[in-house]
């Protein structure tokens, strides 16, 4: 299906670019780094260091960077970044077995929304959870099917 909106026809050329990822402006970087990092479990090959991280899994890339720098770099050109938590994206991270992450990241002192519960319409069990910076964010694992 094309669709009729010029723009987004435009958007769609191999020529318009690529999706890199999604970019988290980071109120407190330290924080949004240990909790993708150590409490999560998501790999980086950077080490924490702001103003930037990036984590990259099967292709996906997440990139953290620290809202200050942002600042710096955009100047006066910079767009509001203070529209209240929970905004209309969310991060979804698969893991192994979402029970014992939430058991280990609610041991670690995180609240979660909800606690693992099976999503059949989805094909996952999940739990949702804020990051640092108010995003929410939700691990699964994939359900089983039927034996």
């Amino acid at each position: 299906m094309k669709y009729s909106d010029p723009i987004v026809n435009s958007m769609a050329s191999p020529a318009a670019g690529i999706l890199y990822g999604p970019l988290v402006v980071c109120a407190d970087f330290a924080a949004s780094f240990g909790f993708y990092h150590d409490t999560i479990g998501l790999a980086t090959e950077t080490d924490g260091s702001p103003p930037w991280a990036e984590f990259q899994s099967s292709g996906v890339r997440l990139v953290l960077l620290e809202k200050g720098f942002y600042a710096k770099v955009h100047g006066a050109d910079a767009p509001p970044l203070d529209v209240g938590p929970g905004g209309t994206v969310v991060f979804a991270i698969q893991v192994p077995d979402v029970d014992a992450a939430y058991r280990r990241i609610s041991d670690a002192g995180r609240k979660f929304f909800s606690p693992p519960t099976d999503r059949p319409m989805m094909g996952v069990r999940n739990a949702i959870l804020r990051d640092p910076d108010g995003n929410v964010v939700e691990i699964s694992t994939k359900l089983k099917g039927p034996a």
